[in-house]
């Protein structure tokens, strides 16, 4: 058999022009679908940009603003500082102590006007007889409630009004005159059994900002020492209180002694 005999017995297939039109149109399909999932991550990829920029700006706006607001508040804490500081300069402060001291205080009502010196690196200040730099001038009122003995001397019960808010200047006044606060070791008080007994009494001004009167009273814990050898005095006074301030007065009885 010939060659050609060969080749035209060789079955072959036919290519129709309809098959070879659908596989150009699927080509075609498949990369346009490929282009348009590129534009698309292109595209999600810049929103997700845009989205983080604006978030950015969103926090730091938001940062800028309670920033401004912290600001605001500290301007405002410090004016009213200022302003309160003015108000005690000038007697606009009404602040009251209790406090237990060794002895008994000759007059039983009076006052006590010294120059205190405060030795910084010691934290504690000093009365000075004669003025001097950096020694300000401290005044207190002062009144005996009532004087007991006891194994160790007398120990007497004052109420004290501040004129002027020196540092530890009740502590150190009374100190100065052989009187020291009981518990208060720094200022001469050999009693350790119990914090300085001192306690913030009676707290009244005009509120700079919010324009209205504070008056609050607060009383020392009558079961703990020193207190409770005054427990009759301490209750009369809690009874002599206005209703509502007698009732605040308790409920601030359990909180830490202040010292002033």
């Amino acid at each position: 058999m010939s060659v050609f005999t060969q080749f035209q017995n060789t079955p072959c297939k036919a290519i129709s022009l309809k098959s070879l039109t659908t596989k150009k149109a699927a080509a075609k399909t498949a990369e346009e679908k490929t282009t348009k999932a590129t534009k698309t991550t292109k595209t999600t990829k810049a929103a997700t940009k845009t989205a983080a920029k604006t978030a950015t700006k969103a926090t730091a706006a938001k940062a800028k603003a309670e920033v401004a607001v912290a600001q605001a508040q500290a301007d405002k804490e410090a004016n009213d500082a200022k302003v309160l500081s003015e108000m005690v300069r000038n007697h606009k402060i009404v602040k009251e102590y209790l406090a237990v001291v060794h002895g008994r205080p000759d007059p039983a009502e009076g006052e006590m006007r010294d120059f205190l010196f405060k030795d910084s690196a010691k934290n504690k200040s000093f009365v000075v007889k004669t003025l001097r730099k950096g020694a300000k001038e401290a005044l207190l009122e002062y009144k005996l409630i009532k004087t007991i003995s006891t194994d160790d001397g007398e120990v007497s019960l004052v109420k004290v009004r501040l004129h002027t808010g020196r540092t530890h200047q009740i502590r150190v006044q009374f100190s100065s005159r052989k009187m020291p606060l009981l518990g208060d070791g720094k200022y001469g008080s050999h009693d350790n059994g119990c914090f300085i007994a001192l306690w913030s009494h009676h707290l009244q001004f005009r509120h700079p900002t919010a324009k209205r009167d504070v008056d609050e009273y607060s009383l020392p814990p009558i079961k703990d020492y020193p207190w409770k050898l005054f427990r009759k005095e301490l209750e009369n006074i809690k009874s002599s209180l206005p209703a509502k301030s007698e009732e605040e007065a308790t409920d601030k009885s359990e909180s830490k002694l202040r010292k002033g």
